[in-house]
């Protein structure tokens, strides 16, 4: 493990999901085996205190065991360790059905004082919203689709799905280099998953992996998933893209007041001429915005340019284009009168994206 976390901590990343229980034939995690818990918060020190890298606990995966025990025991691990930890959450999507037994285990966790998002992240409209409700937690976790379409653009801009959640929000479990169901290794799309998730409200965002599911070498539905993160093909180029998206992300943009500009309100800086859907057309896939409260600075998120892209400036501006893979200098920066347009240079399978920083002048 601590080759991994010296490879997370390299890129600077923040935290890393454990799943505290598990019964997956040969690759079981078991919290009755002896000695468990006082492993379990060797862990979380080592991770923390050497590398500096928090730990966000998922108490089990699926199993049949005492659910209620295994909480008991990392409630016991996270006391005096409340800063080593992100947030909690009693279940793995929903590999336990009984909605009483998650809430108990989450209102356990709750009274530890860490964000607890209850689980049932892949069933966001539904079942998560009733376990917020019933007092499971006071986040959430999203589990965003891994769909392929439109040339690979459609599970970037699912970010849009959180956009009006109450509560701190997690982008955990999105499509990823050898991820499950859907596997993406484009440093481009997964650093614009990213960027869009958090314009649209999300506080942090799970690199899913598959070297990180397993932690052994073995086939997975998309592919042979290595033992260990830096074996992932192309893994260094996605981790810098990724990350360094930072330095283009404005403070609190997640808190903005978000515009869709396929919608008339609220108004979006930087209106689109042409979306596409599919394979056909051109223009953009989508374009997402995010204004501050005062009104005067915003980030909009043009994502799978095909060809080319036009947008339209609202009101006079002053733009910064980025290209997310080049995030240290902007590609352009212009002044934009009201009705101006500005055109973005596309790619015949929309393999081009941008995040524009505006200010209104």
């Amino acid at each position: 493990m601590r080759q991994q976390w010296a490879y997370l901590q390299k890129y600077k990343y923040d935290f890393n999901r454990v799943l505290g229980d598990v019964a997956w034939t040969g690759l079981e995690t078991d919290s009755t085996w002896p000695g468990y818990q006082e492993l379990a918060a060797s862990m979380v020190d080592a991770s923390y205190d050497e590398y500096g890298i928090r730990t966000q606990i998922t108490i089990t995966g699926g199993s049949k065991r005492d659910h209620l025990r295994t909480t008991d025991m990392w409630v016991e691990i996270i006391k005096g360790r409340e800063h080593k930890f992100l947030y909690a959450e009693p279940v793995n999507e929903r590999n336990i059905k009984e909605q009483d037994l998650i809430v108990k285990m989450g209102r356990k966790l709750l009274a530890t004082g860490l964000l607890v998002a209850p689980g049932y992240g892949d069933d966001y409209g539904g079942v998560m919203k009733e376990l917020l409700a019933k007092g499971a937690g006071n986040a959430a976790s999203v589990h965003l689709s891994r769909t392929a379409s439109d040339f690979d653009w459609r599970f970037v801009r699912q970010g849009w799905d959180v956009k009006d959640y109450k509560w701190p929000t997690s982008l955990g479990e999105g499509k990823g280099p050898l991820s499950s169901v859907s596997s993406c290794s484009d440093p481009l799309r997964l650093a614009m998953s990213r960027a869009v998730g958090i314009l649209c409200g999300g506080g942090s965002f799970i690199l899913h992996n598959g070297a990180g599911i397993y932690g052994v070498p073995k086939e997975g539905s998309t592919g042979f998933r290595p033992a260990n993160l830096w074996e992932t093909p192309g893994i260094d180029a996605i981790m810098t893209a990724v990350r360094d998206i930072d330095s283009i992300l404005p403070e609190g943009v997640e808190d903005w007041t978000r515009s869709n500009d396929a919608w008339a309100t609220p108004p979006h800086p930087l209106r689109n001429h042409e979306f596409w859907e599919g394979k056909e057309g051109r223009g953009l896939n989508k374009n997402y915005a995010a204004s501050s409260p005062d009104g005067r600075t915003f980030l909009t998120a043009p994502s799978g340019v095909l060809k080319e892209g036009k947008v339209t400036a609202r009101n006079a501006c002053r733009v910064a284009v980025y290209n997310p893979l080049t995030p240290k200098a902007p590609v352009e920066i212009r002044d934009l009168g009201a009705g101006e347009v500005l055109t973005m240079v596309g790619d015949p399978e929309a393999n081009a994206a941008y995040l524009i920083n505006g200010i209104r002048l």
